[in-house]
Parts: structure tokens; sequence; C-alpha cells
């Protein structure tokens, strides 16, 4: 991961990858980046990043990780529409809100904390309903493909299996 911080700093002038990402996030938001090919870039990086660290036993936490995550490939999403569709007036950073909520949501069970704390740190009501059905979508995707959710997955490959009557936002 070294050798990614150091390329992204001598190609773009910021490491973007390293730590919890709130500047790359803000970035995205404020339309600061605006390549569809170095938010899937740094997409790919930080979610390589994330899967070593916490498959290695690091504690790199998730939520900030999937708030990132969330926001490059909502805003590269976002960039894609635009340009598909150059009539209409798609702001890329109000996908990567609706990414950012979908990816908390969908990695971490809670569906609803994800809609209440993404529109609480952005308070724009002209993302409530997408940020609702991309929240549905990821959650129900991730109920799909797995039962367990990013915090009970360790406990139940370790045999401890968690009861969903137990899981609190579930």
């Amino acid at each position: 991961m070294g050798i990614s911080f150091y390329l992204l700093y001598t190609f773009y002038g910021h490491y973007y990858i390293e730590g919890v990402g709130y500047a790359g996030i803000q970035d995205i938001l404020t339309g600061t980046l605006t390549s569809f090919e170095i938010l899937f870039l740094l997409f790919i990086l930080k979610l390589a990043a994330t899967s070593i660290t916490l498959g290695s036993g690091g504690s790199g936490g998730i939520f900030s990780p999937s708030l990132f995550l969330g926001a490059t490939i909502g805003g590269a999403y976002g960039m894609v529409l635009k340009h598909a569709f150059p009539g209409l007036s798609i702001d890329p950073a109000a996908f990567a809100v609706a990414g950012m909520a979908g990816m908390v949501g969908g990695a971490t069970g809670a569906a609803i904390m994800a809609i209440i704390m993404i529109f609480e740190m952005t308070l724009d009501y002209n993302v409530i309903v997408p940020m609702v059905i991309t929240v549905i979508a990821a959650y129900g995707t991730r109920k799909a493909l797995s039962k367990e959710s990013i915090y009970t997955l360790k406990l139940a490959r370790r045999g401890h299996h968690v009861p969903e009557t137990l899981h609190r936002s579930e």
C-alpha cells in the first residue's frame, strides 16, 4: 500500500487513501475530484487497503472507509450518468452522498442509522429519497449475499453465532 501512497502523491499531489479519507470525501462532495478514472482508482485502492487491514487482523475500522468507498463509487457512477445524459442536470456529489449511505448501511446492517447519519452530515434534503433507495438496495444485496454484517461476520467465522434477534439494526 506504500507504493500506492507514493504513486498517488506523485501523480495527484495527495495520498487520498491513507487514514480515514475525510479530505478525499470533501474533495468529492465539493467537486474538486470529478474524474471517473481517479474516483474508480481511489475506490479500488481504498477497497484493497481496507481489505488488507481488516483481513490481517488490523484494527482499521469500517465506518470511515465505508464512507470513502461509497463516496468514490457513487461519485464515479454520477460522473458516468452525467456524461451519458448531458442534457440532465446530474450532480455527481448527490450520487456520492447516496453511495456513502448505501455503503455504510449495507456493510454494517444499520440501514436507518446510515440514512440519518449521512443526512445529518450533509443536511441536503434533495438526496433523502435517493439515499433511502440506495440503502435499501445495498442492504438487500448484502443480506442476499451474506446473512452476517461486517460486525458479526468475524464472530460467525469463529463459531460464535449472534442470533438475529440480538442484532439491533436488523
